[in-house]
């Protein structure tokens, strides 16, 4: 068997162009096939472990493999032993592969396998929270002591109607009445934010 800088390429590129003519469907011969089947075996194991060392997926790595035989066996014509091994030839390949598969990978987002989109809890913008909240707080100031301390006692701090009114000193119905116009001022202050945007 012979070695990988042994193969005679040139004989091997000689018998293609050789036996190249118009009636075959293929533009190699069994001689550039057999080369092929020589680069794979001969170099196939340490291309696929230099190509999975630089990106980390052995799956990814067997895939530049393939294109790297590809390219080598497209470009069997344009190899020049004098300018070095084929096993640097087809690491070159495979490095530029492994370099183009990486710069692909950063370029996309990182895809989520088997999650569905409507899973991902979605938060809310607060923005508009902070803007009622400040909407609300200014229309509270500008209540009259009296409503506001009804609107305080039985919103802010849970009471019942009842329990307010004994603890502002006042019928249960004005509690009611305070409630009911300090309510209608807020509604309208948050009806006028609306409109305005």
């Amino acid at each position: 068997m012979c070695t990988a800088e042994s193969f005679p390429v040139e004989s091997v590129l000689a018998r293609s162009a050789r036996r190249s003519s118009p009636r075959q469907s293929t533009p190699r011969s069994d001689g550039a096939d057999a080369f092929l089947r020589h680069l794979s075996t001969g170099h196939g194991a340490a291309v696929t472990a230099y190509a999975s060392r630089i990106i980390g997926d052995r799956g990814l790595a067997e895939e530049i493999v393939q294109e790297t035989m590809l390219r080598a066996w497209q470009n069997i014509d344009k190899f020049d032993q004098g300018k070095g091994s084929v096993r640097g030839w087809l690491f070159r390949v495979a490095h530029n592969l492994a370099i183009d598969k990486l710069r692909a990978r950063q370029a996309h987002p990182v895809e989520l396998d088997g999650v569905s989109m409507a899973s991902i809890p979605a938060y809310r913008d607060h923005a508009e929270d902070v803007t009622t909240s400040v909407i609300v707080r200014e229309a509270v100031s500008r209540l009259s002591p009296d409503h506001r301390a009804a609107l305080y006692e039985c919103y802010f701090c849970g009471r019942t109607v009842g329990e307010a009114a004994a603890i502002l000193g006042v019928p249960a119905g004005t509690v009611k009445s305070r409630l009911y116009y300090a309510m209608r001022h807020l509604r309208r202050a948050l009806q006028r934010q609306a409109d305005l945007g």
